[in-house]
C-alpha cells in the first residue's frame, strides 16, 4: 500500500465518521426531546445518563445498518470533490496516475465497512435483538419486562402466549399454549412454569420444552398430540354412554364399522409430546414443536429486519412466520446488500471524472443524482413488484439494468 493508497484511505475514513457522527447526532438530539421524560422519571431505577448512553448505543447501529448505503457516498463524494477543488487530482493525473487509481482506494475502504456491517447484521445484531428493538423504558429498568406478543404458528396452528420473555430471549415465563383442535372439540389449552427455547436435532425438531407443566397428568391423560389436535388414544365414553349403548336395539356388523371412531392420530407429526416421551426430556418436561422462537415473540414483526440470514433461512424451512414470498424476498435482500450498498459509488465516482464541465460541485450534483436514481430504483422495484416477480429477480434487477452504464463510465475512465 503506497503513500496515495494510506492519505486517500485516511480521508475517506475521517469524512466517513464525521458524516456519521453529524447524522445521528441530529437524530439523537430531535429523538431523546422526545423521550427525556422516559429517562428521568420516578420509575425508572437505572441511571439516567447509563440508560441514554446505553438505548442511544444500539439505536446508532439501528441507524448504522440503514443509512450505510448514503452515509459511504456522501463520503466517498466529498473526499473526491476535496480533491479537485483543491488541484489535487490535477496534479497526480499530470504525474501519470490513472484515475481508476484514485478511485479504487476509496472502494478498499468502502469494502472494509461492509465486512464490519456484515458482521454487525449477521452476528452482533440478531443476538441483541431485544436491545436493539427495545424502547427507551426498556433500559430505564434494571429487571424490565418483555412482554409477549402473541402469535400463531402458521404450520401448526399453535397459538402462543405468556407472562413475558427472558432478557436473552431464550425463554418464556409463564407460557400458554393453544393447541389446535379437531371440529367440534373444546380447544386444548397447555400452560407450564417456563418453556426454554430448544434448537432442532436429529430425532426432532425445534421447539419448547416445558417445565412445571400444570395439570400435566389431566392434559397427558391420552398421551402426546399431533398437529391436527388429535390424542395418541382416544377418548372414552363415559359410563352413561356405555349403558345407553347396551340398552340400544343390536345393528348391523356393517353399522358398527360405521360408528366405530377412527384412529386419526398420526404418530409422525407429533405437536406435544407427553413428558419424559420427547428424546432428551426428563420425566416431568414434556416438548412443544413450534418453529417461531422467543426472540420473535419479544419484538414481533420487526424480528424480520434484524434476525441474522442463518434464521431467515430457518424461518423459511419450517413455515412457521411469515409468508414463503417475504421470507424469500428478506433473504434475497440480505445477500445483495453488501453489492448493492457498493453499487452506487461504481455509478457515481466515474461521473466525477467522465464528465469535463469546470465545475466540480455540479459534476457531484450529477454523481449524487445519479446513485440518487439507483436507490430509487432499487425501493420501486421492491414495492411494486414484489408478488409479481421472483424475489430473487427484485434483488438483482436494479444492478442488471445500472449495469450496463457502469461498465460504460469505466471504459470512459481509461480515456481520461
Amino acid at each position: 500500500m503506497t503513500i496515495l493508497d494510506r492519505t486517500i484511505i485516511r480521508s475517506f475514513l475521517a469524512n466517513l465518521i464525521l458524516w456519521y457522527l453529524a447524522i445521528c447526532g441530529i437524530i439523537i438530539v430531535s429523538d431523546l426531546l422526545t423521550h427525556f421524560d422516559d429517562f428521568f422519571n420516578d420509575e425508572a431505577t437505572v441511571n439516567p445518563l447509563v440508560a441514554i448512553a446505553s438505548y442511544y448505543f444500539f439505536f446508532c447501529l439501528r441507524l448504522f445498518d440503514m443509512m450505510l448505503i448514503f452515509i459511504v457516498l456522501l463520503s466517498a463524494l466529498n473526499i473526491v470533490i476535496n480533491m479537485f477543488r483543491r488541484n489535487e487530482i490535477i496534479a497526480l493525473m499530470a504525474l501519470g496516475v490513472p484515475p481508476k487509481r484514485i478511485i479504487y482506494p476509496i472502494l478498499f475502504a468502502v469494502f472494509c465497512c461492509l465486512v464490519g456491517a456484515l458482521w454487525l447484521r449477521e452476528s452482533f445484531v440478531p443476538r441483541q435483538i431485544i436491545r436493539v428493538c427495545g424502547k427507551s423504558e426498556f433500559f430505564t429498568q434494571k429487571s424490565p419486562r418483555i412482554d409477549v406478543i402473541p402469535t400463531q404458528d402458521e404450520w401448526t396452528r399453535l397459538k402462543i402466549d405468556g407472562e413475558s420473555i427472558s432478557i436473552d430471549g431464550m425463554r418464556i415465563v409463564h407460557p400458554v399454549f393453544t393447541l389446535p383442535t379437531p371440529w367440534g372439540s373444546e380447544p386444548r389449552v397447555l400452560r407450564a412454569d417456563e418453556a426454554l427455547w430448544q434448537p432442532a436435532r436429529p430425532e426432532r425438531g425445534e421447539g419448547y420444552l416445558l417445565r412445571g407443566i400444570q395439570n400435566a397428568e389431566a392434559f397427558f391423560a391420552e398421551g402426546a398430540i399431533d398437529t391436527a389436535g388429535n390424542a395418541r388414544t382416544p377418548r372414552q365414553p363415559d359410563a352413561g354412554a356405555e349403558e345407553a349403548l347396551a340398552e340400544a336395539p343390536p345393528i348391523s356388523e356393517h353399522e358398527v364399522a360405521a360408528t366405530e371412531p377412527e384412529e386419526t392420530f398420526d404418530p409422525k407429526n407429533i405437536l406435544v409430546y407427553a413428558p419424559g416421551e420427547a428424546p432428551g426430556t426428563a420425566p416431568d418436561e414434556s416438548f412443544v414443536l413450534c418453529g417461531v422462537p422467543p426472540r420473535y415473540l419479544a419484538v414481533g414483526d420487526e424480528w424480520l429486519g434484524y434476525a441474522s440470514t442463518a434464521d431467515l433461512t430457518a424461518a423459511l424451512r419450517s413455515m412457521s412466520l411469515l409468508k414463503e414470498s417475504d421470507l424469500l424476498n428478506q433473504i434475497h435482500q440480505r445477500i445483495v446488500k453488501p453489492i448493492a450498498d457498493i453499487f452506487p459509488l461504481l455509478l457515481a465516482l466515474p461521473i466525477l471524472f467522465v464528465f469535463k464541465d469546470g465545475n466540480v460541485y455540479k459534476r457531484g450534483l450529477y454523481a449524487a443524482l445519479a446513485a440518487l436514481l439507483y436507490v430509487g430504483t432499487g425501493f420501486f422495484i421492491n414495492f411494486t413488484c414484489r408478488g409479481t416477480l421472483p424475489s430473487s429477480l427484485c434483488a438483482f434487477l436494479p444492478m442488471i439494468i445500472f449495469l450496463p452504464a457502469v461498465m460504460i463510465l469505466f471504459k470512459e475512465l481509461d480515456r481520461c
